[in-house]
């Protein structure tokens, strides 16, 4: 998120990327939080929806915290969060 918010969106693609390839399958709840920065909210949401098949371990804290930022960054997130 630090190389996209920075302006840097090739780097942050390829660490999107790396993210993706290495966790995909232990840690869906983080690549959704990177979407969801990146202002993409289909991946976001997609990634967490695989999360919660994963049930994460952090997985409980996203109504009180994680959904609260992906929601100020990705309007549409509201309905979702409700879940």
């Amino acid at each position: 998120m630090f190389t996209y918010a920075l302006g840097r969106k090739a780097d942050s693609d390829a660490q999107l990327a790396t993210l993706t390839r290495e966790h995909a399958g232990d840690d869906a709840l983080e690549i959704a939080e990177a979407h969801a920065y990146r202002g993409e909210g289909d991946d976001a949401f997609r990634w967490l929806d695989r999360a919660y098949a994963q049930k994460g371990v952090g997985l409980y804290l996203v109504k009180e915290t994680r959904c609260s930022r992906i929601s100020n960054l990705i309007p549409a997130t509201k309905r979702s969060c409700a879940r």
